[in-house]
């Protein structure tokens, strides 16, 4: 395993003042329905998406953890345990070293400030000890999303040069 894994793996995001964040495990495809199965949640990537295409996503998160040391993890509100959605790190693409920072958050968690606290601030962000290999931030359209807005509070790259 390459030290940017180990220190990703080592470095699970800890809990903030209001949330607290797992890995995915093959069991939470209840979850991943409530999350990606939702055209709220998922209309800028695509969504809703069936049952089928909400187990190949959790299979992809798995996987990704697995092999990167890395994931969109869930979200949970540490009062109620309620998910909020998902937030992490997923590689840009094969032969490519950077990472890209997404975030989906279930509806009746928009507007109380969950993604911006969410936003790695607590996970593991492998730009600032290892610069071979940098985290990007990247929000899908419309450029003055919501996304793209806790995005580009975070002061760093909002899109991904090709």
């Amino acid at each position: 395993m390459d030290r940017l894994k180990q220190d990703c793996l080592a470095a699970y995001p800890g809990p903030t003042h209001r949330l607290r964040f797992r890995s995915w495990t093959a069991a939470d495809g209840p979850l991943a329905a409530a999350l990606w199965d939702d055209g709220r949640v998922t209309a800028l990537i695509g969504g809703p998406f069936g049952e089928q295409r909400v187990r190949e996503m959790l299979e992809a998160q798995l996987a990704t953890g697995r092999e990167a040391g890395v994931q969109y993890w869930p979200v949970f509100e540490s009062g109620s345990g309620s998910l909020v959605g998902c937030c992490g790190l997923r590689p840009k693409g094969e032969g490519d070293s950077r990472l890209e920072l997404g975030f989906h958050i279930r509806p009746e968690h928009w507007g109380k400030g969950f993604a911006t606290e969410a936003r790695l601030e607590r996970a593991p962000y492998p730009g600032r000890e290892h610069p071979s290999r940098r985290a990007y931030l990247l929000a899908r359209k419309p450029a003055r999303s919501p996304s793209s807005c806790c995005i580009s509070a975070y002061g760093t790259p909002s899109s991904i040069p090709e």
